[in-house]
């Protein structure tokens, strides 16, 4: 039997012919899964800015066998996102999950994620209730980064990850409710090699935030922890004291009048030009505060070399190079309380 299509359709085929990397904005629907698959059978990265489509079923995608990374953007009309077949994309690399519903999805079902040979990067950021299945991330062998942004939760509780041998990165943004009747809970997996932590941004200007840092205990070093725009009022360095050395700290934006950087004095970060960029970042008009019994100190740790750290493991393609020209920076910058 011959197929008719029609001439929006050729057209669509004709754009998409041979493609290995493909960009396109339309309704999620079998016609456009069939259009891909007629005329790029091999593409490898998929980006689909989703409109017109309320209920989005990626389970059509499952013939794409070289597709490795897929990306769902826009969505404004969705009501609901089912990962139902992924697990069939057996080469698929990252997934990112993109979207800005108008009214907050139910619920997102993680659990076919499930033990994915390839998947090493995975990105929700959707306004979203709750997030079903997430101890199913720590089955997928390869795991090296995770990402939660737009959750429209009051907690976020990760500790069921714990034992991931490759997760390295976390990143989360603009998580809380709008409206919060308590502060919002972070929870971090204990016993991963976990590199990279970065928070940024709350819905609501009076969100409270609350990190649990237990996650510390079991990694002697980490290229960056940033918390900014998170809400805080202070900040306890007593809880990065166990490190031996940290890349960078970002602290920014927060409503932080002093910090007390006593606990962190001998620690180095990566030196500004090993980084390209500052490596210890406070507003400008925050108070340092430094016990006096280490004010005779300073100099001596001033006074120590930058030196090139051959056995940190980190993830950033750079010399790993540590000092204390953060603490000279600050010092420089910043007014000084002696507590």
């Amino acid at each position: 039997m011959v197929e008719t299509l029609s001439l929006e359709r050729r057209k669509r085929r004709e754009s998409l012919a041979g493609l290995f990397r493909i960009d396109i904005t339309d309704a999620f629907d079998m016609e456009l899964v069939e259009d891909i698959q007629a005329a790029a059978p091999e593409v490898q990265i998929l980006q689909i800015n989703v409109v017109e489509t309320i209920n989005l079923d990626i389970s059509p995608l499952t013939e794409l066998k070289n597709l490795i990374t897929l990306k769902l953007f826009e969505g404004s009309e969705l009501e609901s996102i089912s990962l139902r077949g992924i697990e069939e994309l057996d080469a698929l690399v990252a997934l990112e999950i993109n979207i800005n519903p108008e009214m907050s999805i139910e619920e997102i079902d993680l659990t076919p994620l499930a033990n994915h040979p390839e998947l090493r990067v995975v990105t929700i950021a959707c306004l979203t209730r709750n997030l079903k299945g997430l101890e199913v991330l720590r089955t997928i062998p390869n795991l090296e980064s995770m990402g939660f942004y737009s959750l429209d939760m009051s907690e976020l509780d990760l500790s069921d990850l714990s034992g991931c041998q490759n997760l390295e990165s976390m990143y989360f943004g603009e998580l809380g409710q709008e409206n919060p009747i308590k502060p919002f809970s972070l929870k971090l997996p204990r016993k991963v090699p976990l590199k990279i932590v970065e928070v940024s941004d709350f819905f609501s200007e009076d969100m409270e935030f609350q990190v649990d840092f237990e996650f510390l205990r079991d990694i002697e070093s980490m290229d960056s922890l940033s918390l900014r725009n998170c809400n805080l009022t202070s900040f306890d360095f007593t809880r990065l004291s166990s490190l031996k050395r940290i890349g960078r700290i970002d602290l920014s934006e927060n409503r932080i009048t002093h910090l007390d950087i006593t606990p962190i004095l001998d620690i180095a970060t990566f030196t500004e030009n090993a980084l390209g960029e500052p490596t210890f970042i406070i507003d400008s008009d925050v108070i340092i505060q430094i016990e006096k019994k280490r004010q005779d100190d300073i100099p001596t740790i001033l006074s120590k070399k930058d030196k090139i750290v051959e056995e940190h493991k980190g993830s950033y393609a750079i010399d790993y190079e540590f000092g204390h020209q953060w603490l000279r920076k600050i010092l420089d910058t910043h007014s000084v309380e002696w507590i």
